[in-house]
């Protein structure tokens, strides 16, 4: 099939790129029978996606969300990406409307893939969250923090909830959305549960006894939705990170990142994976301070009616 043979060299392509890159990138199952858009050397799969507002992943997404699985080949990628989303484009103004405002157009691409960047920003696209990579081992920054690091108790319930509230409005000026309604009772049933299972990944930094950061991890055994976003099979998740602002930038985050990474590199996991806002100025030198590097960019364009031709 014509399909076949621009998923492999779209593959292909990807594994010349990025080392850490899947080495495998089939179409999902459930794409099957699905409306996609063929253009010479790429097909791409548009998806609506609608997201419970009452949901933990309404915490970092908009609720309407219009998105591109994309498989890119042929003897010139770039100007079957520049078709194909031309393609995309249409369709997404075909139901779009600008009183759509808690939507987006996305799609995740390489950030190596630099060839394709002008591509996005000329439909109106800005790489607004970034997922990056460390691999097991690779060291960060010395650590001299003042907090004391441990994990999660019982007691820490009301302060987790309300940092991870810190960390939404604060991701709110850097392009995030709304913070729900819901949010709040969302975040207090997430870490309930965590805190009931005895789950160790969460950790809480405190300073004079009070607690003034955290840290949420996501085992491989529970990261299944990222697994197939690298070459390592069974990938960590590094969640909400967020410290108070009158502890930023006195080593609070480093003490944190720095206690979770032992743990991950005790259980010999071979990546780690996360999401920072480009837009935040902070986010980027910090995580790349910490081991971390751009995997995928995620393009958007908000709202979803915004998208150009």
């Amino acid at each position: 099939m014509v399909i076949d043979v621009i998923v492999e060299a779209h593959e292909a392509r990807f594994r010349e790129l990025d080392p850490l890159l899947p080495r495998r990138d089939p179409l999902p199952d459930s794409l099957s029978g699905q409306m996609s858009v063929m253009v010479d050397g790429a097909v791409g799969y548009p998806r609506r996606i609608r997201v419970d507002a009452d949901s933990s992943a309404a915490d970092w997404s908009v609720l309407d969300q219009h998105r591109l699985v994309a498989r890119v080949g042929g003897l010139d990628p770039v100007a079957a990406m520049d078709a194909l989303l031309t393609g995309w484009v249409e369709v997404v103004h075909a139901i779009a409307t600008p009183e759509d405002r808690d939507s987006a157009a996305t799609i995740g691409w390489p950030s190596r893939d630099t060839a394709m960047t002008p591509l996005f920003i000329d439909r109106g696209m800005i790489p607004l969250r970034v997922m990056a990579v460390r691999q097991a081992g690779r060291p960060g920054p010395d650590v001299a923090s003042p907090a004391t690091i441990r994990p999660m108790a019982d007691a820490d319930l009301d302060a987790v909830v309300a940092l991870h509230l810190e960390q939404i409005r604060w991701d709110r000026q850097f392009g995030g959305p709304q913070p729900r309604p819901g949010a709040a009772e969302v975040a207090r049933r997430q870490y309930s549960a965590r805190l009931q299972r005895g789950d160790p990944w969460v950790w809480i930094a405190e300073c004079d006894g009070r607690p003034v950061g955290m840290i949420a991890v996501t085992p491989p055994e529970s990261a299944g939705w990222v697994a197939g976003l690298s070459s390592a099979s069974t990938p960590a998740y590094v969640g909400t990170t967020v410290v108070l602002a009158p502890q930023r930038a006195g080593g609070v985050g480093t003490a944190l990142v720095a206690r979770a990474h032992a743990a991950l590199d005790r259980e010999g996991v071979d990546l780690a994976l996360l999401h920072y806002s480009s837009l935040n100025p902070l986010s980027a030198p910090f995580w790349h301070r910490c081991g971390y590097r751009p995997l995928w960019s995620w393009w958007s364009s908000s709202p979803a009616s915004r998208l150009r031709l």
